[in-house]
C-alpha cells in the first residue's frame, strides 16, 4: 500500500452523510460521484495533506472498511473533548504503526449545525479487512506508551461526549493518487438505489468517470470517492454515499446548491445534455440528505 492519504471523514472517509438521514428528500442534482480504476488503499484518496509515498510487496486488499462514529460534545465539554480526541490520536497511531487500523480521521460537521444538530463530530477509522476490524481491543495494550495523564484523559472521553451511533461501509470506489489533489472541505451526498435498481446506478456511477475528472482538471474538485453502506442496514437509510473534496471552503460553496458539471459533461459527452444526465439519474435513485465536513485532524 503506498502512503498516507485519505485526509476525508472517508475520509478522508470518509466519509458519508455516511450516517445517512432517513427521510428521502427530492429530486437532486449532481450529487453522485463516478469512479475511476477500483482503489484498495485509502492512502491512494488525496484527500488531506501531500503525498507521502511509502512501498510494501504486501498486495492490496480487495476492498476496505470504515467505521463511522458520530460525537455530540455535551455542555461545556468543548475543549475537554477535542483534549481526549487528541489523546486518542496517539492511540490510535500506536494502533496503524501495529498494522491493526490503516488510518484514523477526525471531522468536525459544520452544516447541519447549531444547538439542536444531532452531532458536531465524526470519527472515521479505515480497516483493511475483518480481522482486523473484529479484532479484540485491550486497553491495557493500546495505552502503552502514554502517560498516567494521558491514559486517565483517554478513559474519560465518555464524559465529555455522547456516542450517537456507529455504522460500516465499505470502499467503492474514487480516484486514485495521480488525479487526486488534497482538500480539507467535503461535501456528502447520501443516496439511496431505488428498489431492484442497485447494479444499474452503480454502473451509472461508473459511467460518470470522465466528467467527474475533468471537474478535477478544470480545478472545480479536488477528488471524489464513493462509499457503501454494510451495516446497519435499512429500507430507509442510504446505499450509497458519494464525497467531493475541495481546498478551501470558497470553493466547495461555488460549487454548491446545486453541483453543476454541465460544463464538464459537455466536454466529454457532448452527445448527452446535463438534462438528460440528471433525468437518468433521479430514475435510478433517490437522494436523502447531505453534509459539509470540515477535518480537524487525522494519524500520519
Amino acid at each position: 500500500m503506498k502512503n498516507n492519504l485519505l485526509r476525508l471523514l472517508a475520509v478522508a472517509l470518509l466519509l458519508l452523510c455516511l450516517g445517512a438521514t432517513a427521510n428521502i428528500m427530492a429530486q437532486n442534482t449532481g450529487n453522485d460521484l463516478a469512479s475511476v480504476e477500483p482503489i484498495t488503499d485509502p492512502h491512494d484518496l488525496n484527500f488531506g495533506e501531500p503525498v507521502l509515498s511509502t512501498e510494501t510487496s504486501e498486495p492490496p486488499a480487495a476492498t476496505f472498511y470504515a467505521v463511522v462514529e458520530r460525537m455530540k460534545v455535551l455542555p461545556g465539554m468543548w475543549d475537554k473533548y477535542l483534549e481526549a480526541e487528541n489523546v486518542w490520536k496517539k492511540i490510535h497511531q500506536q494502533s496503524k504503526a501495529k498494522g491493526e487500523i490503516m488510518d484514523w480521521f477526525l471531522f468536525q460537521c459544520l452544516y447541519p449545525g447549531g444547538t439542536d444538530a444531532p452531532y458536531e463530530f465524526i470519527t472515521v477509522t479505515y480497516y483493511k479487512s475483518g480481522k482486523e476490524l473484529g479484532a479484540p481491543f485491550v486497553w491495557a495494550e493500546k495505552t502503552k506508551g502514554l502517560t498516567p495523564a494521558e491514559v486517565e484523559i483517554a478513559d474519560g472521553a465518555e464524559k465529555t461526549r455522547n456516542l450517537i451511533d456507529r455504522h460500516l461501509y465499505s470502499f467503492f470506489n474514487g480516484c486514485d493518487q495521480a488525479t487526486c489533489k488534497p482538500g480539507k472541505y467535503l461535501q456528502l451526498f447520501a443516496n439511496k438505489a431505488k428498489p431492484g435498481k442497485t447494479s444499474g446506478y452503480e454502473k451509472f456511477l461508473e459511467d460518470g468517470t470522465a466528467m467527474r475528472l475533468e471537474a478535477i482538471k478544470s480545478g472545480k474538485i479536488q477528488g471524489w470517492s464513493i462509499w457503501k453502506r454494510v451495516y446497519p442496514g435499512s429500507p430507509d437509510l442510504e446505499t450509497h454515499t458519494a464525497v467531493y473534496a475541495y481546498e478551501s471552503l470558497d470553493a466547495l460553496l461555488k460549487n454548491s446548491a446545486p453541483v453543476d458539471f454541465s460544463a464538464e459533461m459537455k466536454k466529454v459527452k457532448p452527445g448527452q445534455t446535463w438534462e438528460d444526465f440528471m433525468k437518468q439519474m433521479n430514475e435510478l435513485r433517490d437522494f436523502a440528505g447531505s453534509e459539509m465536513w470540515e477535518q480537524v485532524d487525522s494519524t500520519q
